[in-house]
């Protein structure tokens, strides 16, 4: 278990404790002296008496010696100093992105997000005078803040933010090929699990990737009979053809399609490679590899799975005729539902990024803008949402069997959109559209695109308090995505495995907070790249019929990479 983790099941008692001392009642007990003494100390005596004059004229913090509920910023502050977080900027923004990521309907602690809209300059002292200045945070609240945020210190929660790795060439395609002949006799005692790793170059890509790597693959279906996996790159499309990858290739073939110890399969393919060029696909054998052996007889057979980096702009930009150069070309056919759906989102998308660019600039006076990222946002919500009612599955729930109702799997959550590609300016825009309460606006438009090829869903139907209210989740969890984003600011999330959902988020030197995953297998995120100002994201084309997978023409693949990439 992570330190995170072990830290959310531990302080959540501990701030459990400390909140239940809070006291309820509207007004506190009269100001003891020594903690009079202790603001005095820490503000001055003139900073004391003004809060004290602002009270008995209904002011905050004190009044007539009986302090209110509500705390007034320097009382807050003197809190931090006492507890030795004066100048905190990290602390400041954990605790902001808690008062305004939640619930806005909790009738306890609401959350906040319009105090963001109103005003999301960083380390804004007006914003965390919003904050602070509310019914339920009192001196108690946030000293349960400050034992939580103190205790991830102690369990080692450190970092600073990461960005898109800039490359030079991010027009890159991986391939998955599973050699489904090539099983894998296990001895008894030892065990495998899929995305074991078999053996990998030395040699790596740009994104740090080995060149050619295997993997255990096959478990979990029916029988668990483990299978090789060989995994490419990503690499560019025209090294695919060249001939020192072909003929590695077919040699590897061939030496896995020979009964043997796995390692010394591993072992005699490596001394095919004759050319400098072919060295390059050369594979270190993991230490596992020694304990399995193949059962292979054959030359295998395999199955294939592409993923190809392409622009993010492209996922809702719609040509004005029909262009080999559309993002609609991932999907194996025009009439194909998921095609059909996947076009009606894009309308829908552009519709409401439309209407968002249009708030803005009559709430700033600016110039027209156009954010093709905000469009390709709003698409991916309104499509990932539709698919998910139509396939049933569970937004925060997605089991590991869901990701094979994705064809087209798009291997960024709208969580990494936000926090990695979104500028501040649309994020801000975007915010400040949905706490107006355009929540059924969004709703409509996921209806409009689930309704292409209508399947029964009870919140999709012309019920406008369900679809109120299904609205309202999405709108939810956007809200919670976008404040993260304006408060830690701009950065790449990290990756998960297994089940995992959320990723950590860092401020200056640690971790803030968190942002949860919604995305068919979270685990299966792969990092957002850039170049120069053009942002990237990986598309796995996981149809066994389409033309990336089928092995066909190398030309024809080719072109359809190369149009998939521009």
């Amino acid at each position: 278990m992570r330190a995170h983790e072990r830290r959310d099941a531990e302080t959540s008692r501990k701030s459990d404790a400390v909140r239940a001392t809070a006291a309820p009642a509207q007004v506190r007990d009269p100001l003891p002296a020594a903690e009079l003494a202790r603001l005095q100390g820490v503000l001055g005596n003139s900073e004391v008496a003004k809060l004290v004059e602002r009270g008995r004229g209904g002011g905050n913090p004190v009044a007539a010696g009986h302090p209110v509920q509500r705390m007034a910023l320097p009382e807050f502050q003197a809190e931090l100093q006492q507890h030795g977080l004066a100048g905190d900027s990290d602390f400041i923004t954990f605790f902001e992105i808690r008062r305004t990521s939640g619930d806005i309907d909790d009738k306890k602690n609401p959350a906040d997000p319009g105090a963001v809209v109103q005003d999301a300059t960083p380390g804004s002292q007006e914003r965390l005078r919003r904050l602070v200045e509310k019914p339920h945070v009192t001196s108690e609240f946030v000293r349960a803040e400050i034992a939580e945020y103190q205790s991830g210190e102690a369990d080692g929660e450190k970092g600073s933010r990461k960005q898109p790795k800039g490359l030079d060439n991010p027009r890159v395609v991986g391939l998955e090929i599973e050699l489904g002949n090539v099983n894998l006799d296990v001895p008894e005692g030892e065990s495998v699990k899929n995305t074991d790793l078999l053996a990998s170059t030395a040699e790596q890509t740009e994104v740090g990737r080995p060149v050619l790597q295997l993997e255990v693959e096959g478990m979990g279906r029916s029988g668990d009979v483990p299978s090789v996996e060989l995994i490419y790159g990503p690499l560019t499309s025209a090294e695919y053809g060249s001939a020192a990858l072909l003929t590695a290739r077919e040699n590897l073939r061939k030496a896995l399609g020979t009964k043997g110890n796995l390692k010394e399969r591993i072992l005699s393919y490596n001394k095919t490679l004759r050319t400098a060029a072919e060295k390059r696909y050369k594979l270190t054998p993991a230490t596992r590899s020694a304990k399995l052996r193949t059962s292979s007889h054959v030359t295998p057979n395999s199955n294939q799975q592409t993923n190809v980096s392409t622009p993010y702009g492209k996922l809702g930009w719609r040509p004005e005729k029909a262009d080999d150069k559309d993002f609609e070309k991932f999907f194996n056919r025009p009439e194909q539902v998921d095609a059909v759906r996947y076009r009606k989102a894009r309308e829908g998308g552009a519709a409401l990024a439309a209407e968002v660019a249009e708030r803005w600039r009559a709430r700033t006076q600016g110039p027209e803008v156009r954010w093709p990222n905000l469009r390709s946002l709003l698409t991916q919500v309104l499509f990932q949402e539709v698919q998910y009612k139509y396939y049933d599955v569970t937004r925060g729930a997605e089991s590991p069997d869901d990701k094979h109702r994705f064809h087209v799997m798009l291997k960024a959550s709208p969580q990494d959109v936000v926090m990695s590609i979104l500028s501040d300016d649309e994020a801000k825009a975007l915010l400040a559209w949905l706490v107006e309460g355009n929540e059924r606006e969004l709703a409509k438009e996921v209806r409009r695109s689930y309704n292409v090829a209508p399947r029964p869903a009870a919140d999709m139907t012309d019920d406008e308090d369900k679809l109120d209210s299904y609205g309202k989740e999405v709108a939810g969890y956007m809200r919670s995505v976008l404040v993260t984003r304006l408060l830690a600011g701009q950065q790449l999330l990290e990756t998960v495995s297994g089940d995992a959902r959320r990723s950590r988020v860092f401020g200056e030197n640690r971790e803030v907070g968190q942002v949860e995953h919604f995305h068919p297998r979270a685990s299966n995120r792969i990092p957002i790249t850039v170049q120069g100002s053009r942002y990237y994201m990986v598309v796995e084309q996981r149809d066994a019929g389409h033309t990336l997978n089928r092995g066909g023409p190398k030309h024809e693949w080719k072109k359809t990479v190369d149009d998939l990439q521009r």
